[in-house]
């Protein structure tokens, strides 16, 4: 039994432990110097035993109590205790051990190559990931900040990096997340892609509009012009933060239509977009979400509550509409029913664009439409613009399986930044070589 106990690491905590305060343990990377009362900072799998260490008791336990026993056999030769079983104010050993592998992908289309820079290394003190809040235009505005750190060697590799333990950079993103429902079921996907950006060099901002998530405000004052007006202060609060140079513009769906309207209308100096399957046609998604929204009704009262006539009624009114769970104002869904990207003209010769249609089994028309788009609204306006179209998962939808990353979304769309990148470092060598030589 005493083997038990010298596989792992082992860890003393002196401090007394509240089984109250242990309720949830959750599995994730390990950290340097955890401490047991942060969540976060849990080591992988955490072994605990109450009192003296059990190869000292030498006594034969009860298995029913799940404390080491000479009969028990358990798959990792490792001894477990619940924690609702620690008595309070009992020293408690922590016990790490490296995290299994699973050899099955969260998903059937497998999982993407250097899967593992999606995982933040452990570099000390350094924030790789900082949550804070900023001013917008009408109240503050919660976001996270993605510092680039570039490489996955861990702690060692960011001591090379400097002082502040991230590499400078050049090019910034700001996410533009996508609208009501869609947001929550891509935002696993929204993360890991922001963390993969930031292991090649990127630095990238997600924020909440006002009225959303963990921004101020409530979600019926919203409207169109302040949502856009939120995308210009994240901009602005990238370039301060990671004192970047250009700063693109990435959204999905609804989001991706909010960041061409902002590069149209309020960011001239807008470095590129990065449109992920956008909406079109803001009058067809509105009504695709008001139907939603009565399949909702019929889940949950088993009956109509409030029909659609109903709602676009109290809109006309003036009245906010209940849309999926999600207030919104008569002014923002009048605004965004006027939405036609397709009969609308551009108001200038937009940035370098990739537009990605991500082909699913359920939509496999829509990218036609987009392809149109893309043919008589972006072509013409920059060359390095780009149309791809992938086969992915409608992960802004809720899927019956878990569904944390887009593979190869995230290849296609990491190689046409990579390529604007060496584009822009080679355009500007050139000025320079040219500027000198004139002199």
């Amino acid at each position: 039994m005493a083997a038990c106990f010298t596989q792992a690491h082992e860890t003393a905590y002196p401090f007394p432990v509240d089984p109250a305060s242990c309720e949830y343990f959750r599995s994730g990377p390990s950290r340097a110097g955890s401490d047991l009362r942060n969540g976060p900072g849990l080591p992988d799998r955490l072994l605990l035993s109450c009192g003296v260490r059990p190869e000292a008791q030498g006594a034969k336990l009860d298995r029913k109590d799940r404390t080491p026993c000479a009969h028990f056999r358990h798959r990792e030769r490792r001894c477990t205790r619940r924690v609702d079983q620690i008595p309070s104010g009992r020293p408690v050993h922590v016990l790490d051990q490296p995290p299994r592998r699973s050899r099955k992908p969260s998903h059937g289309r497998g999982r993407l190559r250097g899967r593992e820079n999606l995982r933040s290394p452990t570099p000390g003190a350094v924030k790789l990931e900082e949550p804070f809040f900023f001013d917008g235009p009408s109240g503050r505005l919660f976001a996270v900040f993605h510092r680039p750190w570039r490489g996955n060697q861990g702690q060692d590799a960011n001591k090379e990096q400097g002082e502040a333990g991230f590499q400078p950079c050049s090019t910034g993103i700001v996410f533009c997340s996508a609208f009501a429902e869609e947001k929550l079921w891509s935002h696993r996907v929204f993360v890991n892609f922001a963390r993969f950006l930031a292991a090649k060099g990127i630095a990238v901002l997600r924020f909440d509009y006002m009225g959303t998530g963990d921004s101020e405000g409530d979600s019926e004052d919203a409207t169109l012009e302040t949502h856009l007006t939120d995308i210009g202060a994240a901009v602005e609060e990238l370039k301060k933060r990671a004192r970047v140079r250009a700063v693109g513009l990435l959204g999905l769906r609804f989001g991706a239509t909010l960041a061409l309207l902002a590069a149209q209308r309020h960011l001239a100096d807008a470095a590129f977009l990065v449109l992920w399957e956008p909406i079109l046609k803001g009058g067809e998604y509105l009504q695709r979400c008001l139907r939603s929204h009565l399949a909702t009704q019929m889940a949950a009262y088993k009956k109509i509550v409030k029909t659609r006539t109903q709602i676009l009624g109290d809109i006309e009114k003036g009245k906010p509409a209940n849309i999926d769970g999600y207030l919104i104002s008569s002014e923002f869904f009048r605004q965004a029913h006027c939405i036609d990207l397709l009969e609308g003209t551009m108001d200038r010769l937009g940035p370098p664009t990739l537009l990605a249609a991500i082909r699913t089994k359920k939509e496999g028309a829509d990218w036609k439409q987009m392809e149109r788009f893309f043919q008589e609204k972006i072509e013409e306006a920059h060359p390095r613009s780009q149309f791809v179209t992938v086969g992915e998962e409608a992960f802004w939808t809720e899927l019956k399986t878990h569904y944390e990353e887009a593979p190869e979304l995230f290849e296609r769309t990491w190689a046409w930044i990579s390529g604007y990148e060496r584009e822009e470092t080679r355009l500007c060598l050139n000025a320079v070589f040219t500027s000198d030589n004139s002199h």
